[in-house]
């Protein structure tokens, strides 16, 4: 399990920022597979194309699009969200991230971060838990095959809220957040194969 990719979206006008970030995290021995942004309308794009499970972005990149973050938000909530800071921010804007990443972090406190964040050691003994419904399973396929909650809600017919809502008894009753967690389970289980998982 520690080898599962987490596919983090850096988005960050400054291509230095980005490559400090990049390279040193490429130390930390988290596998890491990155994706660079350097506006909203971009990181918007990413989450709908690629299984996300964390999203570091500079605040000033949503600075008046407050409702916009909130909206991603809500479609996916096991994407984690933190503010790259290195300037003042409205504290209220800052309120709307699960965590902030300063400039001035180690390395060490930066990847304790993205470790905790990405569900790497969730997947152990789900052997007591509480069987997926037939219908959590059909939403389970759909998403670790790279489908947003709108997609999956005009294949089954049913409501985004109800997806959300499936998606949150899956999360309840696997122990675990994030799409790559889920897909690893949904392999083991056979409730996929390989070949059905979305490059």
């Amino acid at each position: 399990m520690r080898n599962s990719q987490i596919h983090i979206i850096l988005a960050e006008p400054s291509p230095i920022v980005q490559t400090g970030i990049v390279e040193l995290l490429a130390k930390s021995g988290l596998h890491i597979k990155w994706y660079e942004a350097d506006s909203f309308a971009e990181v918007q794009r990413l989450i709908r194309m690629e299984a996300i499970n964390l999203v570091i972005i500079n605040p000033q990149l949503v600075v008046n699009l407050e409702k916009g973050l909130q909206v991603l938000r809500n479609e996916d909530e096991d994407i984690h969200w933190f503010a790259l800071i290195y300037a003042l921010y409205d504290t209220s804007l800052l309120a709307m991230f699960e965590g902030l990443i300063h400039l001035t972090d180690s390395p060490e406190t930066i990847t304790s971060l993205l470790r905790r964040s990405s569900d790497e050691d969730k997947m152990e003994d789900s052997t007591n838990r509480q069987p997926l419904s037939d219908r959590e399973i059909d939403v389970l396929k759909l998403l670790v095959t790279g489908f947003s909650n709108k997609e999956i809600a005009d294949k089954l017919s049913i409501s985004t809220y109800t997806v959300i809502s499936h998606r949150k008894n899956i999360t309840q009753k696997t122990g675990i957040k994030s799409v790559s967690g889920l897909t690893i389970y949904a392999v083991v289980k056979g409730i996929i194969t390989l070949n059905n998982v979305a490059e």
